[in-house]
């Protein structure tokens, strides 16, 4: 080929080409073609090829441990808070307190304190104490000059008390759990109560240094609690352990058994109703007893059955035989299942604690166990698996579980630390039951030695009580109840027989086995919820005014804090405080060993919250957190940006999930492709009038609809008995329409269906729809955002607050994929003359018409692609990079697209 020839082909290529990609996650295969499928040389090279690239992962796991470390930092805060509360009270008398306290993991030589008695204040180490020394008493060198001082100071051997005559020995025999002490000082606030008087002439303290003579002790009266100290230290141990375990907030207003399980079962039922589960009216009481019934796993599943209800609240019975009666009519062998029914049973034997198949539940592809005894965190993998609406369900459910554990533990206490100690105590009866039982155990603490330690098994009751070392050495291991008892069962059953024996065989027996030798810790932080710490810290403050007087009147100096917040106060709101995911970093630092000033911490956190006018400069803390963040503002700036984008109007929000507006688009989308008897409903000239009433009478009037519901229906109308068939059927879900109209159906029964149907409320009620997706965690803020939309509503008496409360404890999860503006505000362009068809909208012309979306969208000729790709225009930027990062497309996606992008412009820059 000539030069010149060459020349022209290399022009016509670079006129007319096109470029073949196979995009992938990891990899984007790429050719370039003329016109002629010929493929050019570039720079030499044939112009194919692929570009390999790491795949791009999703923000969740990486924001989950930016979570937890801010989590971490926000612990360390309240104990830093209460330090400098509490310090007044405790450096007088015990000035290496808090210090010792820092320095319990460390072993003596590396426990590094100020020297009291030093003048320069330096660093000094602990060295062994001479044989002459008081037993409580070490010297001190100085590290750096090598010199001994000219005096004693006590000793930090101890980690918490370090009296003369009162050490961690002492306050261990007193107290041998937390909860101990915190049910000690609760009951020393009742005791109080009975005689005032008394007891603050006891509890009188004097926080100087003369706390420590003897004559001036804190002595709590009563004969059994004689030599107990009770000072500041206690309270300070006891209101530590709450703040560091604060329980869970998922319980709005007062915790009671009673009222709090409805709030929680409520919940639950909603959601099940979404996804098509009805149960029968009174199986809230049946299903609390259930879960917090000691009878075996099997006999509850079994009374569960009884509170399963099918559609329309009919029987099993009446289901198959209405199905029968279809074969007869019809001849046909599709006889509606009740898989609808078993995965109702499914879902309550995962509530009982039965290992579950969530793919029994839900439309997963594969085989995915789910067991709640195990906790959810630790099961992270398999609920990434499920959507947003799936997970809601299941964490509803975990709620019900839990709160049956909880009512387990509680066993009719109302005071939690009373309900501990009580584990604590049938703990210890037990263990000495089974020493007196258990062969050649005589006693002896090392009783199951010849059994779990000779031997080959890995099961001793240090694996149970706090967990140990296997056989080999080589991994941790933490044995579980189940095993622990039958490990024990087996033993208890090669004694000699005895009254005792019959007594340890029955507590191991099958209906008995959970409550034997319970354990204090690994559940509190997942299952108590926040009141009942609450409820105590009121009691344990209490205690604390009454010892000293001072403190109800108390409040420490922080610094930039606007607000004069009693100490009693701010410990309080430190307990109860929750910051909505929302509001992000606060500017809080928390353990840094440089100064950083508030520009360095918000450059480094990036935070996104809006203050107060006249708060800018004020910092946070938990007790002013609603006097100085503008709670509204700040969640509508995260919501906005965190909010994803239309799928064909890439600057739009998307809709709700549940919002009215968007389930009407599912329903008709899935309703407008009906066949009967193998024909589109289209294809009937009276079907849009059949169409639309299905919709009014049906999916209006039912949160769910069956094909089975819409056959009736049809027959009913039209007197003739049609076969069905719905592509968005669900087969293994009873042949229940994944769509629906549960959110109208919802908006009815509150407001009645004159207000939820009149046009001039669908702004509103879209927007309250809106507000409780993307605040599920803050329904005091969605409230209080509804208060302010239906204004001129309450005012006018068209709706009530309770109304509104109601409405805002629903719980509406996911985003769909498609916006307000796309459905609603996009009109139709005639191509011949390019007018716009007013009124003319994608929604209207589903509900006009029995067009689905793709056919109005997608297809050939489609009047709505105009006003699209105009919208598009007009918003489009000089920048495709930043187009794609703002679209709504998952990170994989958009770094494949990203490659691609840059394999065109690196081929023909």
């Amino acid at each position: 080929m000539s030069q010149n020839a060459s020349s022209t082909c290399k022009q016509r290529w670079r006129d007319n080409y096109f470029i073949g990609l196979d995009i992938g996650t990891h990899s984007v295969g790429w050719a370039v073609c003329d016109d002629e499928y010929h493929i050019p040389r570039i720079k030499g090279k044939r112009a194919w090829g692929v570009r390999l690239f790491e795949k791009a992962n999703p923000a969740a796991a990486r924001r989950g441990f930016r979570s937890a470390r801010r989590r971490a930092a926000r612990e360390k805060l309240r104990i830093k808070y209460l330090r400098r509360i509490f310090a007044p009270l405790i450096d007088p008398i015990d000035p290496g307190f808090f210090k010792r306290m820092d320095d319990a993991f460390f072993m003596s030589p590396d426990k590094l304190f100020e020297h009291a008695d030093s003048a320069d204040g330096k660093l000094c180490a602990l060295i062994e104490v001479p044989d002459d020394a008081h037993s409580n008493d070490v010297i001190l060198y100085d590290k750096q000059l090598d010199a001994q001082p000219s005096k004693h100071a006590l000793a930090q051997t101890n980690t918490l008390f370090n009296d003369p005559d009162y050490t961690d020995k002492d306050y261990h025999d007193d107290f041998p759990t937390i909860w101990h002490l915190r049910k000690y000082l609760i009951e020393l606030t009742q005791d109080c109560a009975d005689d005032s008087d008394a007891m603050l002439e006891t509890l009188a303290l004097d926080t100087s240094r003369d706390y420590l003579d003897t004559d001036k002790k804190c002595v709590a009266s009563g004969a059994n609690n004689a030599n107990k100290r009770v000072d500041a230290r206690h309270y300070y141990l006891a209101i530590l352990h709450m703040l560091k375990n604060r329980g869970h907030f998922l319980y709005s207003g007062e915790f009671s058994i009673g009222n709090s399980f409805a709030e929680v079962w409520q919940r639950f039922e909603g959601l099940a109703e979404q996804h098509g589960f009805l149960f029968i009216e009174d199986a809230q009481d049946k299903m609390k007893e259930l879960v917090a019934s000691t009878d075996t796993l099997n006999d509850r599943k079994r009374k569960a059955k009884e509170l399963l209800a099918t559609d329309r609240m009919t029987t099993i019975a009446e289901e198959q035989e209405a199905a029968s009666a279809w074969d007869d009519a019809t001849g046909a062998g599709d006889k509606p299942e009740l898989s609808a029914s078993k995965r109702a049973e499914t879902l309550l034997n995962m509530i009982l604690g039965s290992k579950t198949d969530l793919a029994k539940l839900f439309a997963l592809d594969e085989k995915t166990d789910l067991e709640f005894k195990k906790g959810l965190e630790e099961q992270q993998d398999k609920l990434d698996k499920l959507s947003d609406e799936e997970l809601a369900l299941v964490e509803a459910a975990k709620q019900i579980y839990d709160f049956g554990k909880l009512e387990n533990i509680l066993n009719g206490e109302t005071m939690l630390s009373s309900a501990v100690v009580n584990l604590y105590e049938t703990h210890k009866e037990h263990l000495a039951l089974l020493k007196r039982v258990v062969p050649d155990a005589g006693g002896n603490r090392h009783f199951y030695h010849d059994e779990w330690v000779d031997g080959d098994k890995d099961i001793t009751y240090v694996a149970y009580a706090r967990g140990a070392r296997s056989k080999d050495g080589k991994k941790h291991i933490r044995v579980s109840q189940e095993d622990f008892v039958k490990t024990c069962r087996e033993l208890a059953q090669k004694a000699e027989p005895s009254p005792e024996q019959e007594e340890l065989l029955d507590l191991l027996s099958e209906t008995k086995h959970a409550q034997f030798m319970p354990l204090q810790k690994g559940f509190f932080q997942g299952i108590v919820p926040n009141q009942l710490h609450g409820s105590e810290l009121k009691l344990v403050l209490q205690a604390l005014i009454n010892s000293y007087p001072c403190f109800a009147s108390q409040n420490t100096c922080f610094a930039n804090d606007p607000t004069s917040v009693l100490d009693t106060k701010k410990i309080t709101s430190m307990l109860a405080v929750r910051y909505p995911y929302w509001a992000g970093p606060l500017g809080e630092v928390a353990g840094q060993k440089t100064a950083e000033t508030q520009e360095a911490i918000n450059e480094r956190q990036r935070p996104w919250f809006v203050k107060l006018p006249g708060e800018e400069n004020s910092k946070v803390y938990p007790w002013n957190f609603s006097a100085v963040i503008n709670q509204a503002d700040t969640a509508t700036k995260f919501i906005k940006r965190m909010t994803g984008k239309c799928s064909y109007l890439y600057d739009q929000p998307v809709l709700p999930k549940c919002s009215p507006m968007y389930q009407k688009y599912m329903v008709l989308n899935d309703i407008n492709s009906i066949k009967l008897n193998g024909r589109r409903i289209g294809d009937d000239p009276n079907s849009i009038a059949l169409k639309q009433s299905i919709f009014t009478q049906l999916f209006c009037k039912r949160p769910k609809v069956s094909v089975k519901d819409i056959r009736a229906f049809i027959k009913n109308e039209t007197g003739e008995l049609y076969t069905v068939a719905i592509a968005d059927a669900d087969d293994d879900a009873g042949r229940k329409i994944n769509s629906s109209m549960s959110t109208y159906y919802d908006l009815a029964e509150i407001f009645g269906a004159n207000f939820a149907e009149d046009a001039t409320n669908q702004s509103k009620l879209e927007s309250a729809v809106l507000s409780i997706t993307s605040l599920p965690d803050s329904p005091e803020l969605v409230l209080q955002s509804m208060m302010a939309l239906f204004a001129d509503d309450l005012a006018a008496a068209k709706v009530t607050e309770e109304q509104l409360q109601q409405l805002s404890k629903k719980q509406y999860a996911g985003w769909g994929k498609l916006s307000k503006m796309l459905l609603e505000e996009i009109n139709a362009i005639n191509k011949d003359t390019g007018e716009l068809k007013a009124d003319v909208t994608i929604l209207s012309q589903m509900w006009k018409t029995n067009k689905n979306f793709n056919e109005l969208v997608k297809s050939t000729g489609s009047q709505f692609i105009p006003a699209i790709d105009a919208h598009n225009r007009n918003i489009a930027t000089s920048d495709p990079t930043q187009m794609v990062l703002d679209s709504w497309a998952s990170p994989p996606v958009k770094r494949s697209i990203l490659q691609a992008y840059k394999i065109e412009t690196s081929l023909f820059a």
